[in-house]
């Protein structure tokens, strides 16, 4: 398995040249373009050698030094040059840090500060749990739930039956996938929206969420309401109501980037969730976090694109945020300058358009009123950065993302085989990725049916066709991307290695039989279901990853998953992949997605020393031991190694 690992037999290679003199070139693409390792920046990480070594399913033995957070040899283990400072492996397995290519961090952190349901099937356990977490959570403003399955509660009886448990706070529960919402009463009401909704108010109107909030006999909602356009209903007017402080909103970025380092993750591609502030935020957060010194994590961030009338705005923002990163990292912004552009952006949002409130009905439900609690933001008086930062290797925004479907299990995904809809009209969609990939911004498109997977093809093929020339001046085309691809037409797979756009999938999203899903589904699509293999054969493997905390981001269990999968039926395609296949699709693929293959995403001289060790290669059994960013352990688990120093976060 020589996909990760390119051993040299000289302490610096020519690759490791090479890398060095590329850093010193001018330019030749446009400064928006998607490679996220500013040409002006130089790695500032740790120093140590790892000695003894393997290489997965082989006895291959191997040591690495790493400089300065770069990787500058790969030799066969010579254990005559073990010197005290080094850590010893003693056989275990190393492997380029995993790259997790969908996640949801703050929704992430929240889980883990929330209360989390898993096999509660009725009203009573349910009730049962959530009143306990009440009574043991006194603190919580906001009472938060996870995981609860579809039909546990009545859609036209929701918020009546939450009531029962909770009535003087706001109680928010969400499926597992988060496609579905329930709320009380109290929740509602706080949100401006226990009122009459029939007929809807042109603003949602305008959301196309006719059929997503479900109503009583008088126009009132009953508590259930799906698809992320919805989350500003709710999500945005409780935040501003029962703001949290920066210190609970850093916790709870820390408390994600910590988990994900757990299971090996050392870059993370983070999605939007239809809320824009948030993105914002979340860049701002991962800022101080830096500055903390805790940020042990890459993520490349994505600027939510909301169906409406200001869409093409939502754009010129993630254009406009990602050039201030861009120029940060290149000198000409400052720290503080930075720091203070977030924040007049996040303070912006509350005079904007589409979150102003109106002085006369309809209202503007986005925030129900304003976003207040993101002003604060700008009045703090936080300390410079430190003099080693390395934010503008640690930190991108050169994306947007956003959903042309919804889920199968609630029949809002855009498929073939079943009676839905698009978010986006065809020419609408083609309208906001061609605008996007003439800024150099990648588009990360949810996608679950068919259809929809088939929509987005359709609308980078108009964005390719449309700035051919655009794509000669920068040198390269955007990779742009499919997130999830459930279902897909025979026809569209080779599509994507023709277009260049990235398939990001998500192992354990795939149920095997029997499951809800092959209810819902037609059995003539189940071949091309979760088509990993099928991908792959085309020329495009794809970029894997948990959209946690939708899923795990289990990493091993993912591979597990990838490598053990067996056809449903029996005489249908076998779209399980080799362990080389999984691995690289954890790995170097995910460096892909993100131009930044020539940094991360393999062992070898001259790549940035993101590394994750393995007790085992049985991965029924594997642990990970140890997580390294930029040659600092940021994660330790056990004695596998010896000499192991104590984890410390990059700074």
């Amino acid at each position: 398995m020589d996909l990760y690992l390119r051993p040299h037999s000289t302490a610096r290679s020519h690759d490791a040249e090479r890398h060095n003199r590329d850093l010193e070139k001018p330019e030749k693409l446009e400064p928006e373009a998607l490679n996220w390792y500013s040409e002006r920046c130089r790695p500032k990480g740790a120093s140590l050698s790892l000695r003894n070594c393997r290489l997965l399913r082989t006895d291959v033995r191997f040591d690495v030094e790493v400089e300065n957070g770069v990787i500058e040899s790969v030799l066969p283990h010579d254990p005559s040059k073990l010197k005290d400072s080094d850590i010893d492996l003693k056989g275990a397995y190393l492997l380029p840090g995993f790259c997790d290519s969908h996640v949801h961090l703050l929704p992430g952190g929240e889980r883990l500060r929330a209360l989390e349901l898993e096999d509660v099937d009725s009203v009573k356990a349910l009730a049962d749990r959530v009143k306990s977490f009440a009574e043991e959570h006194p603190e919580n403003e906001v009472l938060r739930v996870y995981d609860l399955k579809p039909k546990v509660l009545e859609t036209q009886e929701a918020r009546h039956q939450l009531d029962k448990m909770v009535k003087d706070r706001p109680l928010v529960i969400l499926s597992p996938d988060l496609h579905t919402l329930w709320v009380n009463t109290k929740a509602l009401e706080d949100s401006e929206l226990f009122r009459c909704l029939r007929p809807l108010p042109e603003e949602l109107s305008e959301l196309k969420v006719e059929d997503l909030i479900e109503l009583d006999s008088e126009g009132f909602p009953t508590g259930e309401l799906r698809e992320p356009q919805c989350y500003f209903l709710i999500d945005g007017a409780l935040r501003e109501k029962y703001p949290t402080s920066l210190e609970e909103r850093v916790a709870t970025l820390k408390a994600a980037v910590q988990h994900l380092n757990s299971f090996g993750i050392t870059t993370v591609h983070n999605m939007g969730l239809a809320l824009p502030e948030e993105d914002v935020e979340l860049v701002y957060l991962a800022q101080e976090l830096e500055r903390r010194g805790e940020l042990s994590l890459r993520i490349h961030s994505s600027y939510s694109i909301v169906p409406d009338r200001y869409m093409l705005g939502d754009i010129k923002q993630a254009a406009s945020l990602r050039d201030n990163l861009i120029a940060y990292g290149e000198g000409k912004m400052s720290w503080t300058e930075l720091r203070d552009e977030l924040a007049d952006t996040l303070a912006s949002f509350e005079d904007s358009p589409r979150y102003k409130k109106t002085d006369s009905p309809p209202s503007n439900f986005y925030s129900r009123g304003n976003l207040s609690h993101l002003t604060p933001y700008r009045d703090l008086d936080l300390p410079e950065a430190p003099t080693d930062s390395t934010l503008a290797e640690k930190l991108t925004m050169n994306a947007v993302k956003l959903f042309t479907d919804g889920v199968i299990r609630q029949g809002t995904a855009y498929r073939s085989d079943a009676d839905s809809d698009p978010v986006f009209a065809s020419e609408e969609l083609k309208r906001v990725v061609a605008l996007a990939d003439s800024l150099s911004l990648q588009v990360r498109a949810h996608a679950i049916g068919d259809k929809a997977v088939g929509q987005m093809l359709d609308a980078v093929a108009h964005a390719r066709r449309k700035n051919r020339g655009t794509d000669n001046e920068r040198g390269h085309t955007v990779r742009h991307r499919v997130e999830h691809i459930e279902l897909c037409q025979t026809d569209d797979i080779p599509r994507f290695k023709q277009l260049n756009v990235v398939p990001s999938m998500q192992p354990l999203h795939y149920n095997p039989y029997p499951d809800e899903f092959y209810d819902e589904v037609s059995q003539d699509m189940w071949d091309h279901a979760f088509p990993w293999q099928s991908l792959k054969q085309k020329g495009a493997l794809p970029a894997f990853s948990s959209d946690w905390p939708i899923a795990s981001c289990h990493t091993l269990e993912a591979l597990r998953q990838a490598i053990s999968r067996k056809p449903c039926p029996p005489s249908y395609l076998d779209q399980s992949l080799s362990l080389e296949d999984a691995v690289e699709a954890f790995t170097r693929k995910g460096a892909e997605a993100v131009h930044a293959e020539h940094q991360v995403g393999r062992i070898e001289p001259g790549q940035l020393a993101d590394l994750v060790v393995l007790t085992t290669d049985n991965l029924d059994k594997a642990e990970v031991a140890l997580t390294i960013l930029a040659g600092k352990v940021v994660f330790s688990r056990s004695s596998t190694a010896s000499n192991v120093p104590k984890p410390t976060v990059c700074s």
